[in-house]
């Protein structure tokens, strides 16, 4: 891993890790992620624990919404990929890391003092699991042939497998006499005709699942639509072709999938990974669909199966015009993937991203003292009926400030039966794994930016802060500031070649995805469309993808 050097990295009085003693790594070098190995054979023949599921199978399709001014019902099917591999860090697997404890019926009903002395436990549980690994053990490689060298040493370690999960959202035309099942055999997934279409894949903030996004989309499809309907120029506005949702490793379905073997130690240096592995080996690739029922089968990918299947590097991404949006956690990973494969994506959109200038780091508590991790640890995690969990989350102002729509996603798809048969429910991302990866939010410091090749960086980045969040430029602290904020902003502008990049500060809270997906989706239908515009006006083609 980096080498930890009190000579450089950041700017004066940035070198030791004050709560800690740690020396830091230097920061304003070119960040090296591990490279991506072939997932063992195996592991591929084997397919994922699919019984696993909160179902115990896939989920059936579904009409995630419908749009009526095009008369379109938008489909959501979930499917499943090998995620990255190796893990980056030797104890992110169990094994050989010792895995969390796994969420007791016991605590489903327990009295308030239960629950006090339940929570001490739990407090040093967590406490003992994150101490065992330093901060060293975190930083990422100082070169391309350490990261090979590193990668290679995992491999041999024998970690086992880990599976991603994706959902799919694309439009069927209402007027088919097909359901979704019977589109999905039909190949009539993309009922238009516009090769200029774009593939959006979202990523979540950490706590939540790739359901979370589904209110933001039915209002960024229909924000879209509205604008081509009041349209009076020749000018197109973006439209949106197929949406993809990933789900973080330990959440929603792939946290359920991998709980056996999540290890205790979290890196956000994983995430890219993981949507990098996604978009270059397991994107389905596009081609004329073989039928033609209803005249529905424009151009467009046959419907995918519920396990990917791999593809030659890149592939998927050929004929796609493809924009990346993250949010909070996954904000970083937006960013580290923009900086570590600039020419990966069309374009970026980020959204209050964990970060901050370097520097910041000296005063950073140690992980297991991390307010938001403290949080997740304090968590009740079972309830004895999702009657009873619904009950509990509507009553918490936490949860009242949300959506209603969002909120009935998340309770839908946010929990899981805590083993069949049983009426308890628990968290589908255990609260174990929010809290390792709250406790390492230090590591969102990664993504700031180093102003290094900027003239390669030619794909699109449009950074969003929230005026009420102190996530971006966090001091550790609970505080943050409007000039820091607007600092980090403009920081990520510079880091991409002239006129790509632009910023704003929005009205609202950090959970913009939860409180506001309708305004979110105003807004992100307008950067959309002035990105065509722009590209219009100046006579060129979207940047094609790397393959």
């Amino acid at each position: 891993m980096a080498k930890a050097t009190s000579e450089g990295g950041g700017g004066e009085g940035f070198r030791v890790i004050k709560s800690s003693g740690a020396i830091l790594p230097d920061m304003d070098k070119a960040l090296h992620l591990l490279p991506l190995a072939p997932n063992p054979s195996a592991v591929l023949k084997a397919g994922p624990p699919l019984e696993r599921l909160p179902m115990g199978h896939p989920r059936p399709d579904r009409i995630a919404f419908t749009s009526h001014s095009s008369q379109r019902s938008w489909v959501a099917s979930t499917h499943f990929f090998p995620a990255a591999y190796p893990r980056s860090h030797f104890a992110a697997t169990a094994p050989p890391s010792e895995a969390p404890p796994a969420p007791l019926a016991s605590t489903a009903s327990q009295a308030k003092e239960a629950e006090r002395e339940q929570r001490k436990a739990d407090f040093e549980t967590f406490e003992d699991l994150v101490s065992r690994f330093s901060f060293e053990s975190y930083y990422p490689p100082e070169s391309v042939e350490e990261a090979k060298k590193i990668a290679e040493g995992l491999v041999r370690e024998d970690q086992p497998p880990l599976w991603g999960s994706v959902q799919r959202i694309v439009p069927v035309d209402s007027g088919s006499k097909y359901g979704a099942r019977d589109a999905r055999a039909a190949g009539a997934a993309d009922a238009q005709d516009d090769e200029e279409g774009i593939t959006l894949i979202l990523a979540h903030a950490n706590g939540f699942h790739k359901e979370i996004w589904e209110t933001f989309a039915e209002s960024l499809v229909k924000a879209i639509e509205a604008r081509e309907a009041s349209s009076s120029s020749s000018f197109k506005p973006a439209k949106i072709q197929e949406i993809w949702s990933v789900d973080c490793i330990n959440s929603g379905d792939a946290g359920a999938l991998n709980e056996p073997h999540l290890g205790s130690a979290f890196t956000w240096l994983d995430h890219p990974r993981d949507l990098l592995q996604f978009a270059d080996y397991y994107l389905p690739r596009r081609h004329l669909s073989a039928s033609k029922a209803e005249g529905l089968a424009e151009m467009g990918p046959v419907w995918p199966p519920d396990t990917l299947r791999r593809t030659r590097r890149g592939e998927g991404r050929r004929g796609r015009r493809i924009i990346g949006v993250g949010h909070s956690f996954s904000a970083v990973a937006m960013k580290i993937l923009n900086d570590h494969v600039p020419d990966l994506f069309e374009g970026v959109i980020i959204l209050d991203p964990v970060t901050g200038p370097p520097e910041t780091l000296a005063d950073m508590p140690i992980p297991m003292d991390m307010p938001m991790a403290r949080s997740a640890v304090a968590r009740k995690d079972v309830f004895p009926s999702r009657k009873e969990a619904e009950r509990s989350f509507r009553s918490k102002p936490f949860f009242q400030a949300w959506h209603p729509a969002v909120l009935d996603l998340h309770l839908r798809f946010g929990l899981r039966p805590l083993s069949p048969g049983r009426d308890e429910v628990t968290l589908c991302m255990s609260k174990w794994s929010e809290a390792f990866a709250f406790s390492m939010s230090w590591m969102g410091r990664f993504a700031y930016p180093v102003p290094l090749n900027v003239a390669e960086r030619r794909s699109r980045l449009h950074v969003i802060t929230m005026t009420g969040s102190h996530a971006t430029n966090y001091n550790f602290d609970g505080k943050g500031s409007p000039e820091g904020a607007t600092r980090v902003r403009n920081a990520i502008v510079a880091s991409v070649a002239p006129d790509r990049g632009s910023q704003e500060a929005m009205e609202g809270d950090h959970l913009v995805v939860q409180h506001q997906p309708g305004l979110l989706g105003e807004k992100l239908a307008e950067v959309l469309c002035a990105w065509q515009r722009q590209a219009e006006k100046e006579g060129l083609t979207f940047a094609k993808p790397r393959l």
